[in-house]
């Protein structure tokens, strides 16, 4: 349908995000930790196409007041959703 699978993750991405927009929080919580999970198996664990699901994740989180932790091998990523979000690499 959307052809490559780095097409239909960024359209799973952009889904997520219009979820959330529409005030349906978990369920664009539910479909972006999936997605994550499934980018995370295809393109491993530092790609491109998690660090654009962490970040949809952060902006969801950030409406509904709560925190994403992110581990790889290398570095963590914590995503405070507070008034001002902020991305801290440790």
């Amino acid at each position: 349908m959307f052809g490559s699978d780095n097409n239909k993750s960024a359209a799973l991405n952009r889904l997520g995000l219009c979820l959330a927009r529409m005030g349906k929080h978990m369920e664009a919580n539910n479909l972006l930790e999936r997605l994550l999970t499934k980018d995370r198996e295809v393109y491993g664990s530092d790609s491109t196409n998690v660090i654009e699901d962490l970040i949809s994740l952060a902006r969801v989180c950030r409406n509904r007041n709560s925190a994403i932790v992110y581990v790889s091998r290398e570095k963590v990523l914590l995503i405070h959703p507070f008034p001002s979000s902020s991305i801290s690499l440790m």
